[in-house]
């Protein structure tokens, strides 16, 4: 089989553009069975002992999987309260990440004040984690719960080609969207290129930070940290709106854009009509290169309906699940990645399973 080509950064960091040397992935994903921890045994082991565990392996099955898997991520989530040792060991640096710990009990606290009354029984629904360290958030050294889908872009169905939507992205100053398709939930991710311009490889993204002229009235009010007048669209997010408001508008190559805050419950509900299943989500538009040469072209992954499409801004933090069980006790499930690897077994077999390289 021929093998593909993976760049990886030298150690050595420097002030120009960052260098890179290929590898294979194959060589890059194959360790020695001593120095793997497969996560399939595990799981079945902890499941068994009634730990909650939710599965993001999309389309990738234990069992099925071939060379042309490796590298790929998925994940897995794990209830954070009755989090075995072996996971908050492994989560909380052998529970010396005292920070990272209070974190985390925060967000369960958060989590569970803004939303536990919100999601019906037996359901899960998703968020994300944001590290309260930048300028435009609330407050230093806390963090926010923000659901994902909490905002969107309205724009019109004609406008949605590579130019426009790279526009679009630039024009909100942010990393980008998910795109969601409302027919079959597919999800996709549509970001800016963010590379240094002196590498002759793709545009540096608009990085400058947003002022009260990037929105509504309104958005002014809800988009305001509190922070030397420092703004930003997720704090919206935290807002708890009782009706949807529009925060941002813009003239996008021509197309009139607006960004706009829903409320929790109308965010629930999408949610619920258009499930997450764990699928790993694809690039809208497909890329070539890989490290500084990385870009997106043209050419679209997606080839239904534009209007199936829902773009919701996408977040910068780490991904929970929260859930509430038939009997209404609340849960926040956290993230664990992991990668597809090839095992050289000790009897000389191999196998392809999913897990993490012994540190």
């Amino acid at each position: 089989m021929n093998s593909q080509k993976k760049y990886v950064k030298k150690s050595k960091q420097s002030k120009q553009a960052k260098k890179f040397i290929p590898t294979s992935k194959n060589d890059k994903y194959t360790v020695n069975e001593n120095a793997f921890e497969d996560i399939v045994p595990l799981l079945d082991f902890f499941e068994k002992s009634g730990l909650l565990i939710k599965t993001a392996f999309g389309n990738l099955i234990s069992g099925e999987l071939t060379e042309n898997d490796l590298g790929k991520h998925v994940a897995i989530f794990v209830d954070y309260e009755n989090m075995d040792p072996f996971f908050h060991d492994k989560k909380f640096n052998k529970g010396t990440d005292q920070t990272a710990i209070n974190n985390f009990d925060m967000a369960f606290k958060q989590s569970f004040e803004a939303y536990r009354h919100l999601i019906p029984k037996g359901a899960f629904v998703t968020g994300e984690i944001m590290i309260q360290s930048r300028s435009y958030t609330k407050s230093d050294g806390k963090i926010a719960i923000v659901l994902h889908g909490s905002i969107v872009a309205s724009i019109p169905f004609e406008m949605i080609n590579f130019s426009n939507l790279e526009k679009l992205c630039e024009s909100y100053t942010m990393e980008g969207f998910v795109v969601v398709c409302t027919e079959t939930s597919t999800r996709f991710k549509l970001k800016q290129c963010c590379f240094p311009q002196d590498d002759k490889f793709g545009k540096k993204m608009h990085t400058s930070e947003l002022t009260e002229n990037d929105f509504t009235k309104e958005g002014l009010m809800f988009c305001d940290s509190g922070k030397n007048e420092k703004f930003g669209y997720h704090v919206a997010s935290l807002a708890n709106v009782s009706e949807n408001q529009v925060i941002a508008t813009k003239q996008v190559n021509g197309f009139d854009t607006s960004l706009i805050v829903l409320t929790n419950e109308t965010t629930i509900q999408n949610q619920l009509k258009n499930p997450f299943d764990g699928d790993k989500m694809i690039n809208f538009y497909e890329t070539i290169g890989e490290g500084p040469t990385y870009r997106y072209t043209p050419k679209c992954n997606f080839s239904g309906s534009n209007q199936n499409l829902v773009f919701q801004k996408k977040f910068d933090g780490e991904s929970i699940v929260l859930h509430v069980d038939d009997s209404g006790k609340f849960h926040m499930l956290i993230r664990f990645n992991l990668d597809v690897f090839k095992v050289l077994c000790n009897d000389q077999t191999t196998k392809i399973s999913f897990g993490w390289t012994k540190k």
